[in-house]
């Protein structure tokens, strides 16, 4: 009888510790979840106050400093400067903590990399998602003589040279403006760089200008409001809902489906897996459930991307493949 008890009591001892290892083991695997983030998280815009990615990068902040989803204050930080590199090489050296984010737009700040060669390489950066897929759009300023793109070519065959705006050399509408004066032979002459598209824009509508490409998010409202002309839109086959009476390049031959922002959002090299998942899901989660993103996606009338961190480290090795197969060194030598 003795040993029967000492058997059961050992046996329920046995239990009891089974047990206690299971719920010391849960309360660390809760905890562990609560650690990150436990401060406030900042984003990085590698551009100025004003512009697409910014007002992006805003509406991100505020929906993740909800209790829904990051549960701590998100700050946005402007760093523009040295062609985008600047804000983007603050994060990149960056503690890979997950405090400290950065939001550009393949292929435009590769584009920039692959041109400047800083000493970081930027397609170490870690992936979080891709949010949007953002056309680029060529404008002109509204007292512009040639209202559509036909006649604009035609102008400028016949040796008229307009002035293009530029958020400066090297970039993506730089780029842009290149590969359209290379695939449909009108040549471009008068290039005037900027700080950011928003100033561009400015330029256009204060006459300084005469055209220039942009993203589509930076440019619709003012050509919903008359303040700039829509010439074409590139990078897609099929006008926008949002401004129909836009072309596209396809339209006249070429589509330039190179031109087309992915707007993503990464992390310094080496964020721990386990960091990168949860922001990961965080963002996607924001994109799908966050009223605020929602109203902002259904502006453009465009459909949250929903891309994972591995397609935003995708996008930089196919901007890197696509400057040389571009030979963008030799676009902007002409």
């Amino acid at each position: 009888m003795k040993k029967q008890f000492r058997f059961f009591l050992s046996k329920m001892t046995f239990l009891g510790i089974m047990l206690m290892a299971f719920l010391v083991a849960g309360s660390q695997t809760v905890i562990g979840q609560d650690k990150f983030p436990s401060e406030s998280v900042k984003i990085i815009v590698p551009f100025s106050v004003g512009g697409g990615t910014d007002a992006w990068a805003r509406t991100f902040a505020a929906a993740l400093s909800s209790k829904k989803f990051l549960r701590q204050d998100v700050s946005v930080s402007n760093l523009p400067g040295g062609q985008d590199l600047r804000g983007i090489g603050e994060a990149f050296n960056a503690k890979p903590d997950g405090y400290t984010l950065v939001f550009f737009n393949p292929p435009s700040s590769p584009f920039a990399w692959y041109l400047h060669k800083p000493k970081w390489d930027i397609r170490k950066l870690t992936g979080i998602g891709v949010y949007a897929k953002d056309p680029q759009v060529m404008v002109a300023r509204a007292g512009y003589e040639h209202k559509n793109l036909k006649d604009l070519m035609d102008a400028i065959s016949k040796g008229e040279e307009p002035k293009i705006g530029l958020s400066g050399l090297g970039g993506i509408e730089h780029i842009a403006a290149l590969l359209f004066s290379k695939r449909f032979n009108v040549p471009l002459k008068k290039f005037i760089p900027y700080n950011a598209t928003a100033d561009v824009v400015s330029a256009l509508i204060r006459n300084e200008v005469d055209i220039a490409f942009g993203s589509f998010t930076a440019m619709q409202s003012s050509i919903e409001e008359g303040n700039l002309v829509g010439l074409a839109v590139a990078g897609q086959t099929e006008r926008s809902p949002v401004i129909p009476d836009v072309p596209t390049f396809s339209e006249f031959g070429d589509p330039l489906l190179e031109l087309t922002f992915s707007r993503s959002i990464y992390g310094p090299p080496g964020l721990p897996a386990d960091i990168q998942q949860y922001l990961e899901k965080q963002f996607m989660a924001a994109q799908e459930k966050d009223v605020l993103l929602q109203a902002r996606f259904n502006a453009y009338s465009i459909k949250p991307a929903m891309g994972t961190g591995k397609d935003a480290e995708e996008q930089l090795l196919r901007a890197i493949t696509l400057a040389e197969e571009l030979e963008i060194e030799k676009l902007l030598k002409k």
